[in-house]
């Protein structure tokens, strides 16, 4: 007979986001990564920004990308929504992760925003997260992505061409050449990579 499938309170195996939750997840970063696609790695947890503290500062292997990192239990608030994008400023970071119990539409569609507007280096990401038992069994965290970049691929290798190809095509986009053509109106040629890079959506590269 199949197990039944029970969701258990996070607070039964973290009793507390700062001090139990935050640094299993530090300790275990490797299961997130393994959900992202990317091979993360610590650099500090609990990473002073100001009177601030960002729960885990961490950086992709493949990339040398800076992670930040944001926990939250309950539903996403303003209070952490604003920490989020201080901590990403005062880290540099190219790929902003916010996790909590649930996410909010306005919050859901203010990642979304984000995404579509900043950088195209730079990638934002809702993540809920659960804890599942099947019967009495041990409890098992998951990852449910909410918010993911546009065009996101969760392959290693693909995500490091990506990023090597959207750093030069960031840079090519700063330099006057590139800007005068694009002034030029040149006829677009369809080049399918990453619908934030401005120079294939140009039909430049």
């Amino acid at each position: 007979m199949p197990g039944k499938i029970n969701k258990v309170d996070l607070r039964e195996i973290w009793p507390n986001e700062a001090s139990d939750f935050t640094p299993w997840l530090a300790d275990n970063l490797e299961m997130l990564g393994a959900e992202l696609g990317m091979h993360l790695e610590l650099v500090e947890h609990d990473a002073a920004v100001g009177e601030c503290r960002l729960d885990i500062l961490a950086k992709d292997t493949a990339t040398g990308q800076a992670v930040v990192i944001e926990n939250q239990y309950g539903e996403t608030d303003h209070d952490h929504f604003g920490k989020l994008l201080t901590y990403a400023a005062g880290y540099n970071g190219s790929v902003i992760i916010w996790i909590a119990e649930s996410i909010c539409e306005e919050h859901r569609q203010a990642l979304d925003w984000l995404n579509q507007n900043t950088d195209s280096c730079i990638d934002i990401f809702g993540v809920v997260i659960e804890v599942l038992r099947i019967n009495e069994s041990k409890e098992a965290p998951q990852f449910k992505f909410v918010v993911t970049p546009q065009g996101w691929q969760k392959d290693p290798e693909i995500r490091k061409n990506q990023y090597y190809f959207r750093r030069i095509i960031d840079e090519l986009n700063k330099k006057p050449i590139f800007a005068n053509l694009k002034q030029a109106q040149i006829k677009k040629q369809t080049v399918s990579f990453h619908p934030k890079c401005p120079a294939f959506n140009s039909g430049l590269i």
